[in-house]
């Protein structure tokens, strides 16, 4: 469209396409949801070890729901395996036993044979895994979708703790969002809408945000167990984990909500430790490392050590992803040679022997120092 001509139009187009979206999304919402009653475990039932199983989809009951993530997917997976951790993480620190969730899947793969876990008994599952009490996690739905002018993150899952005699003691249920719409109504505004979409969150780490917010309600309901002590109370974790891979000068952040008054620190698996997080003024408790030259890791799961006043310790893992730092540059190319002639300069050179290079970026610049200009990638 030409600068300064049917601006008119697109504002009325724009208007006509997104105006019933956001009745969508106003009515969505619905009534505010009625609160959970408590139930009622005895004292003596409450499980003193349980294992939290492989989080399930439940069956859809309408056959087009194109918004809500795939069950088989990598997004489904992604959230499957977060929302599993999330409620490991929060039973733990209502004073439960939680067996670790891979020692958990170990012993599953080892005992299916040539059936599914799922359908064998909790009475022998307890028994397969050394427990003796059972949570069953099962997501309702979940959306997770991110547009240029409407985003959309939502989960609501039930939790369903069993006991070794295969009796139900309680299932809870509880759900999060959060929803984001922006309506452009001139070209500049649907070009800061574009411009913010670009340089906003992932979506992984907004899926995080809300199941957090999922865990720590559920966990409300849940009694705390009588045989082990009360842990630091977590609300939620954010971190940067998602990006990947990070190279030398970037940063790996983590900011905890939790309780006051602890010492926090956080460590990158076995290859750097007791990171300090001081208590910011916000109310959080916030830790930074920034990648040095040389620092070389792969798939280090992030470890927050939470510890109280009393000596009172919690250990929080990261659910859903791990760190890979690579700081090491990779051996220079061998024999380069340069050749100018009528259609430019032209550059060859040998691989060298590495087995992780990607790519090589070819820049040009009139001094041997400053900013260089990029010319390819090859």
């Amino acid at each position: 469209m030409m600068a300064g001509q049917n601006t008119n139009a697109f504002s009325t187009r724009t208007w006509v396409l997104l105006v019933p979206l956001l009745a969508f999304v106003l009515s969505a919402c619905g009534a505010p949801k009625k609160p959970q009653k408590g139930i009622f475990i005895k004292e003596q039932e409450i499980p003193r070890k349980i294992a939290v199983l492989p989080a399930k989809y439940a069956l859809k009951k309408k056959k087009d729901v194109s918004l809500e993530v795939e069950p088989g997917s990598e997004k489904g997976k992604f959230v499957a395996n977060l929302v599993r951790g999330v409620i490991h993480n929060q039973l733990s620190g209502k004073g439960y036993a939680t067996q670790p969730i891979d020692l958990v899947d170990r012993k599953l793969a080892a005992s299916k044979g040539d059936k599914d876990w799922d359908t064998i008994s909790p009475k022998k599952l307890c028994k397969v895994l050394g427990v003796d009490g059972l949570v069953y996690p099962e997501i309702i739905s979940a959306t997770m979708m991110k547009a240029v002018a409407y985003n959309e993150y939502s989960i609501e899952a039930r939790v369903k703790m069993v006991n070794n005699r295969g009796e139900t003691l309680g299932t809870w249920t509880d759900s999060a969002s959060k929803r984001k719409i922006a309506i452009p109504t001139s070209p500049l505004s649907v070009a800061a809408t574009l411009l913010e979409a670009v340089l906003d969150e992932s979506e992984r780490k907004h899926m995080r945000l809300i199941v957090y917010d999922l865990g720590w309600k559920i966990a409300q309901f849940i009694p705390d167990s009588p045989h082990g002590k009360a842990l630091p109370e977590v609300i939620s974790v954010v971190t940067n984990v998602d990006r990947g891979t990070f190279a030398g000068g970037e940063e790996i952040e983590v900011v905890v909500s939790a309780e006051k008054d602890l010492t926090c620190t956080f460590d990158l698996g076995e290859f750097k430790k007791a990171i300090p997080m001081p208590y910011s003024e916000d109310g959080n408790y916030k830790g930074v490392y920034r990648i040095r030259e040389g620092d070389k890791t792969s798939k280090a799961p992030i470890k927050i050590r939470m510890v109280k006043p009393n000596g009172v310790e919690r250990i929080w893992v990261e659910t859903g992803g791990t760190v890979t730092i690579d700081a090491i540059a990779p051996p220079p190319p061998g024999e380069i040679k340069g050749r100018a002639g009528r259609q430019g300069v032209s550059l060859s050179w040998t691989l060298p022997e590495t087995e992780d290079l990607n790519e090589f970026v070819v820049e040009k610049s009139d001094r041997p120092v400053g900013d260089f200009t990029l010319l390819a990638k090859t």
